[in-house]
């Protein structure tokens, strides 16, 4: 909004609060330095995202967390705008969309996880295959992205005045939201019902993660994704009930809510996904536990598992040399259950080919 449409200079509207309410994108001055600092630390994460997934070759992970970065430091950086000039529409529009947007790239992060924690578990565990969980979950988001991107585009760029156009575009906003609250919220009861298939079916256990299972890093890439799941949760409620009221509500100009139920759990995320970055934490096992849409390849897996010397052992890929230790006295593969042994033996077709 230009100076001639206020019915006073702009630095004399922004210190008052009845201009300030009327003509202003929000009915406050966003914290500069606050502001800032936020995207100073998305900035830093952005950095190691980046490394951490060209060094790891996370490239899936490294392109969602990157957008979901990146979105957050334009949103940021059109709050700093609106301290500028808290009468521009075009500072705000910036705004809703990156910080409206940019956590359902960090949703599509941990969705691309939860197929490499399921196949560590065991397959078995799940009703559905990894694959199916996390193109799913991934649909949903995507749904959630448009109606969020287009409701947000749709509310701030209504004529001033036209309450009917700015209403149907934080309704449909908040609809993209309900989405993900409704996606996020599928994805912990899947979570909670394999953590409860662990406990009352420990045979169907996938031996060959059994040791990577008790490492310290594999419990810090469980926790980290807890808790950026709890985190993006709780964002997504507030922003419903922020929006629902209409961007004049209290709870919309509330600074310190937002800065700290939207900002501060988004840093969390961030930190948190990066902290554990499944480059290190999984290691080789996020490649070996992916999934390919289409592949006749062997898996990786069965690498991992070269001949003992000192046993006799069941051939089971005389190309690969993953074998089956048979004798009691090998420690690593002693109590191996018939079950266990035909699971093995699903390699069996892969014979002769190359992972």
């Amino acid at each position: 909004m230009s100076d001639r449409e206020l019915p006073m200079p702009a630095d004399e509207c922004r210190v008052n609060p009845e201009c300030l309410d009327a003509f202003g994108s929000v009915h406050y001055i966003p914290s500069k330095f606050g502001n800032i600092l936020f995207i100073a630390i998305f900035g830093a994460v952005l950095i190691a995202q980046v490394g951490q997934g060209i060094k790891w070759k996370t490239w899936g992970y490294m392109g969602a967390m990157i957008g979901g970065t990146a979105l957050e430091i334009v949103g940021y950086y059109g709050r700093i705008q609106m301290n500028i000039d808290p009468f521009e529409g075009n500072n705000f529009i910036i705004y809703l969309v990156g910080l409206t947007i940019g956590p359902a790239f960090y949703s599509a992060a941990i969705y691309l996880s939860i197929s490499r924690i399921i196949t560590i578990f065991g397959t078995g565990l799940s009703y559905l295959k990894p694959r199916t969980v996390t193109l799913a979950f991934i649909g949903f988001d995507i749904i959630s992205l448009i109606l969020q991107s287009a409701g947000g585009a749709m509310a701030s760029m209504a004529e001033e005045g036209d309450k009917e156009a700015t209403d149907l575009g934080v309704n449909v906003m908040i609809g993209g939201l309900v989405a993900q609250v409704a996606a996020t919220s599928a994805f912990v009861v899947v979570c909670v019902m394999l953590a409860i298939a662990i406990r009352r079916h420990p045979e169907k256990l996938d031996y060959q993660y059994a040791q990577f299972r008790r490492t310290l890093k594999f419990k810090l890439f469980l926790w980290a994704i807890g808790i950026s799941v709890f985190s993006i949760l709780v964002r997504c409620i507030f922003r419903c009930a922020e929006l629902f009221g209409g961007f004049d509500s209290s709870l919309a100009n509330n600074e310190v809510l937002f800065m700290l139920l939207d900002g501060t759990l988004m840093i969390i995320t961030a930190l948190m996904l990066t902290a554990a970055h499944p480059g290190w934490t999984l290691g080789e096992y996020w490649h070996t536990a992916t999934f390919h849409l289409r592949s006749k390849k062997a898996p990786v897996s069965t690498k991992l598992f070269p001949p003992s010397e000192n046993s006799s052992q069941l051939e089971l890929n005389s190309t690969e040399y993953a074998r089956l230790p048979t004798e009691q006295g090998n420690s690593e593969y002693a109590r191996l259950s018939v079950q266990q042994a035909q699971q093995a033996a699903r390699y069996e077709p892969f014979r002769g080919q190359q992972a």
